[in-house]
């Protein structure tokens, strides 16, 4: 079966090596997209949320954006909201900000970096952890999905497909998982890094970060800019 590391380091070094969990600087990243291609459907909503339990959203404007009704009744992004919200130039920088000497959590983290990468092919991916993967790792064949993650933790999370309610309830489901982490001897971010988590047959794809460096290549081959995105998991 493959595998998929629970964490990944940025492209050159980091400076974390044997940190312990509980002490790593972090921000929980989550993002609602118009499907799943990054570089056909869009990025429409980034969320953001700290440890003390702050929560961030911003939507992406869109002015002309039609979302399937599949996907509406998902995460109830309308098209007169997306033609309200922010420019991506602006939201970029912010992002940058937020993840700028942090670890990123999120829940399938690889999905919500395909639609940076896709949006901003020159920002530079920081390091993540992905709590999906996590989850894979400590209870392998079961359930890895973020309401499945909330009920283990005993997390709320009224607001679900929600980016920012979402980037919150992955943060409180970190805090929760890197406890579980301790006891089974993954008690820094050098073992994090090192540690492996099957890949379901059913879930058909490969391990995250080589998916994610895949989409770097593919969008400096094609010279992408702003795509104007949308979309989430």
């Amino acid at each position: 079966m493959a595998t998929e590391p629970l964490a990944f380091p940025p492209a050159i070094g980091d400076p974390w090596g044997d940190t312990f969990l509980a002490d790593l600087p972090v921000v929980a990243f989550d993002t609602e997209t118009g499907g799943f291609d990054p570089f056909a459907v869009p990025l429409l909503t980034v969320g953001c949320a700290s440890p003390d339990g702050l929560a961030l959203e911003i939507t992406v404007r869109h002015e002309h954006y039609q979302p399937d009704e599949k996907v509406l009744s998902i995460n109830r992004i309308t098209g007169a909201r997306a033609a309200g919200g922010c420019p991506w130039l602006l939201i970029e920088p912010l992002l940058e900000e937020q993840f700028d000497g942090r670890v990123v959590v999120g829940h399938n983290i690889g999905f919500d970096f395909g639609f940076l990468v896709a949006n901003s092919p020159a920002m530079s991916l920081p390091p993540a952890i992905d709590t999906a993967a996590i989850c894979r790792f400590l209870w392998p064949g079961e359930k890895a999905d973020l309401a499945s993650l909330c009920r283990r933790a005993r997390v709320e999370n009224a607001d679900a497909h929600g980016a920012g309610a979402d980037a919150l309830a992955a943060m409180r489901g970190w805090v929760f998982l890197r406890n579980i982490l301790r006891d089974r001897g993954v008690t820094t971010w050098n073992k994090l890094c090192e540690a492996q988590a099957p890949i379901p047959d059913s879930m058909r794809r490969g391990a995250w970060p080589s998916e994610v460096a895949a989409m770097v290549a593919k969008a400096r081959k094609r010279g992408a800019t702003n795509l104007g995105g949308s979309a989430s998991a």
